[in-house]
């Protein structure tokens, strides 16, 4: 019956996460492809699949532009079983996404011994979800590793809090050490989470056993284990790759740590501003521990024992320490919905639906609408906003990656009477390279290794993400063609030959602007006989003294 009941649980779970995904995707505009930085992910994937290793370009150098392995091997087997990998990406995430919301559900209501499954907390709890958006963008349609990452997050956690009354102890150690082991395998932030994990299962040993040897050998297989996935890990980057962590790192995060707390800190200001109702979060959170501490200090109890009676709130105002401070110290990102703590805001939603019960706020259906509806409209760009405008945020990302993979399709069929494509210098990497049949050099370093660690301290003036082009690099990388201009255009219409993309000049820190790089590249407009397009493009010199001219013409 309890099995039965949980599948029932699921499906219902199931049906409202593919209803509200359905809704994000409607906002959306339909693009079921995944942002820009998905399909860096799906050029590995495919790339994998079809035999030629970890690569960016076809026959290039080795480099993890990706961030998480575990992700990229699963998506490059969907690339091997099936001609729509998309589609098996999309319903990974949903059944994936559906099964631990269900898992957190059934938490809920055996913790506070709700009778039926739909119980207020649980809507509290999903209306949270839904309320404050960006979860299920990023969780399911983005397509990126996400998904995988919050489910182990959230997994470990429930391992954790249910451990106290779980059948089979060692059952459930072993099941925390292999989701520790895939959580090493996901993102490189794992190592932090690892050890603030291990550490809490310390503790309950310690709580269990009262005995800190028993507690130290009981923990001491996890935390070896971990260690040597870690280490096995790392051993293997340095030899296929050359480098411990993924270049993604190395292109993102700056040596310049007090720069990093500037940006982190402007990156959780942002997240409040957002968010106001976070905020209330983070005050009952504070809170809480206020009077725990008070209480503790008052009655002069066993620590271990009474930390324990709180342990809940306890482990929550950890893992939301944890979402916090990782962004703090790599400086954050720039994407929409804050994507860096969406996978571990259900600790958030949890701590609030705790709270409510131990501050023994009365919750009824009038309260819940109530508290509903103010997260909704607090929230800046709440589905309300996008589903009249039908604008989300998260499409631009979708729509760059659509639009540089019909130019780099257009540039297959421009150049494909020459016997090698040109290289093609973007600072958008994923649909540029996706769909490009030569050489793609990206620019700002992900995907290029040399970019990415020719400067360790970042221009902070730059862009988050978007600061490790090196004019040197670009120099010696020579791409023959760079897209800071209009693309393809129709050759009869009046346009300004000499207007440059202002985005890219910044982000290529206006290169364009210097004696060398006018001595070697010349904004000019290729047109190839038979065509009614033609090309506006910054070019190498020698690629356009090599171009057949009984087939091009150039315009300067």
């Amino acid at each position: 019956m309890i099995k039965k009941n949980a599948l029932k649980s699921y499906l219902q779970i199931l049906l409202f996460t593919i209803l509200i995904t359905g809704i994000c995707l409607f906002i959306m505009e339909g693009r079921l492809t995944g942002i820009d930085d998905a399909f860096i992910y799906r050029a590995y994937m495919r790339n994998l699949a079809n035999g030629h290793g970890f690569v960016y370009n076809i026959g290039g150098e080795r480099v993890e532009g990706f961030t998480s392995l575990l992700w990229t091997l699963i998506g490059s087997l969907f690339y091997i079983i099936s001609e729509r990998p998309v589609v098996l990406m999309l319903v990974f995430n949903l059944l994936l996404v559906s099964y631990y919301i269900c898992r957190v559900c059934l938490f809920i209501n055996r913790y506070f011994q709700a009778t039926h499954f739909f119980s207020l907390r649980v809507v509290l709890f999903l209306g949270l979800l839904i309320a404050i958006p960006g979860y299920f963008e990023w969780n399911i349609l983005s397509l990126m590793d996400t998904g995988l990452w919050s489910g182990l997050l959230i997994l470990i956690s429930l391992n954790i809090l249910e451990f106290d009354i779980a059948n089979s102890k060692k059952r459930q150690n072993l099941i925390f050490c292999l989701l520790l082991i895939l959580l090493v395998f996901t993102r490189p932030e794992s190592i932090l989470w690892g050890i603030f994990f291990i550490a809490v299962r310390f503790y309950q040993w310690l709580f269990l056993t009262k005995n800190i040897k028993q507690a130290f050998w009981r923990t001491t297989a996890i935390f070896f284990s971990f260690g040597a996935a870690q280490s096995a890990l790392i051993l293997w980057r340095l030899h296929y790759f050359g480098y411990p962590f993924p270049n993604t790192y190395y292109a993102k995060v700056s040596a310049d740590r007090f720069a990093n707390l500037q940006a982190g800190m402007r990156y959780l200001l942002d997240f409040f501003h957002a968010y106001p109702f976070e905020i209330i979060i983070c005050l009952i959170a504070i809170s809480w521990a206020t009077h725990y501490w008070k209480m503790l200090k008052k009655e002069n109890l066993n620590i271990i024992d009474s930390i324990h009676e709180a342990f809940l709130p306890l482990f929550l105002s950890g893992t939301i320490l944890m979402t916090f401070f990782i962004p703090l110290i790599s400086g954050g990102d720039f994407f929409v919905f804050f994507r860096f703590i969406q996978p571990s805001a259900v600790f958030l939603y949890l701590m609030f639906v705790y709270s409510i019960n131990y501050f023994h706020f009365p919750l009824n259906k009038s309260w819940l609408s109530l508290i509903l509806l103010f997260v909704l409209f607090s929230s800046i760009d709440n589905i309300f906003h996008t589903l009249r405008t039908r604008q989300s945020p998260i499409t631009y990302g979708c729509n760059l990656a659509l639009s540089d993979m019909e130019r780099s399709k257009k540039l297959n069929e421009f150049f494909n009477i020459l016997p090698h494509l040109p290289s093609q210098g973007v600072y958008t990497a994923g649909g540029s390279a996706f769909a490009y049949k030569g050489i793609t050099i990206d620019l700002l370093g992900l995907n290029n290794t040399q970019m990415a660690h020719a400067d360790k301290i970042k221009d902070k003036s730059m862009l988050k993400n978007h600061a490790s082009f090196n004019k040197d690099i670009f120099y010696k990388q020579k791409p023959d063609i760079v897209w800071i201009t209009s693309g393809f255009v129709n050759p009869n219409d009046h346009f300004d030959i000499t207007k440059l993309d202002k985005l890219a000049c910044w982000v290529l820190k206006n290169i364009n602007e210097e004696k060398k790089f006018k001595d070697e590249y010349t904004n000019c407009l290729i047109i190839k006989k038979g065509e009614p397009a033609a090309l506006h493009i910054v070019a190498n010199n020698e690629f356009l003294n090599s171009l057949d001219t009984n087939y091009f013409k150039v315009i300067k």
